[in-house]
């Protein structure tokens, strides 16, 4: 009897590209674990207009293919280097172990191989031209602490075998909200936030259709990278609705450990939207602001700076 897939046995593998949409010669794949992953190639069937002397429709063309999917994965502290080495590229790295790797936008964002393997029933859909488009991570709350990562790409096709039949794969070490702390200008604020969201949109152009590649994107060029989300805090004093109402400039940062092994994620240039607190019931009185984060002078000289602190000595894209 034929059986159907089961979501337990599916693997998700990353390799990156030396020229975007062309696998590399030599696979390099990297297994990452994954929570869930949706989405994938679509192609647009558009009916046609033609006229024909009756009501029946003319047979439908087949317009542009579209590959978009979003994966969840949960944070740690090793393989989350992969991905954000998928949107920063490689980083600077330092120490002897531990390693410091320090993250920053580019001019220029790698393209991947992407394969999501079903292999109890033989399939493995192949990603080309895959870049991350967005990331979203919401700190907060008593769940599984994950990161969502938007993807687009050129094309997915199904193959019968695996890309790299023996993939490189690294240990799993969880990132806990437990162990969070959050800075807001700078300074530590235990006992005050709530939740923290943030949204990285990488400004890519998925617009680059061409002739003669089947209706696939020709590149994906980076474009202004847009940074924002919100912050939830108890209601204490006015000095964070101060600064939204003066549109006073300041920074976040967040910061997860694990032993000797950490993840910052810091935006030094921020400002609030001017807000109000709500009052929803008898109880404790919440204040929430969303934020939109730059680059225009801060001595970082970068709208954010990810520094992944762990045992990994190198994250190379070769």
């Amino acid at each position: 009897m034929t059986k159907q897939a089961r979501g337990y046995k599916g693997q998700v593998l990353i390799d990156f590209e030396t020229d975007f949409g062309v696998a590399p010669a030599a696979p390099l794949g990297r297994l990452v674990p994954y929570n869930t992953i949706d989405g994938g190639a679509t192609r647009s069937l558009n009916a046609a207009a033609t006229i024909r002397g009756n009501r029946h429709a003319a047979k439908p063309f087949s317009g542009n293919t579209s590959l978009s999917r979003t994966v969840v994965v949960p944070l740690d502290t090793r393989n989350i280097g992969l991905w954000l080495m998928a949107m920063f590229g490689e980083p600077v790295t330092t120490g002897t172990g531990p390693y410091v790797h320090v993250f920053k936008p580019g001019d220029t964002q790698p393209s991947m191989v992407t394969e999501i393997a079903l292999p109890d029933v033989g399939v493995y859909l192949r990603g080309a031209g895959v870049k991350v488009a967005s990331l979203d991570i919401t700190v907060g709350g008593d769940g599984e602490q994950t990161v969502s990562f938007g993807l687009v790409g050129k094309d997915e096709v199904k193959q019968a075998a695996t890309y790299d039949a023996t993939p490189a794969s690294m240990a799993f070490d969880r990132l806990e909200t437990f162990a969070a702390s959050i800075k807001e200008g700078g300074v530590a604020m235990p006992s005050r936030i709530a939740e923290l969201s943030m949204r990285m949109d990488m400004g890519l152009d998925t617009t680059g259709y061409t002739i003669g590649d089947a209706g696939t994107l020709g590149d994906i060029p980076e474009g202004i990278m847009n940074l924002s989300g919100s912050l939830t805090a108890l209601f204490k004093d006015t000095s964070l609705m101060d600064k939204a109402e003066a549109g006073t400039e300041t920074s976040l940062e967040v910061q997860f450990t694990s032993g000797g092994a950490s993840l910052s994620i810091k935006l030094p240039e921020v400002i609030y939207n001017r807000a109000a607190p709500a009052m929803n019931g008898p109880q404790g009185v919440r204040e929430r602001y969303d934020y939109q984060a730059y680059h225009d002078d801060a001595a970082d000289a970068s709208s954010v700076i990810i520094t992944l602190t762990n045992d990994v000595a190198s994250y190379s894209l070769a």
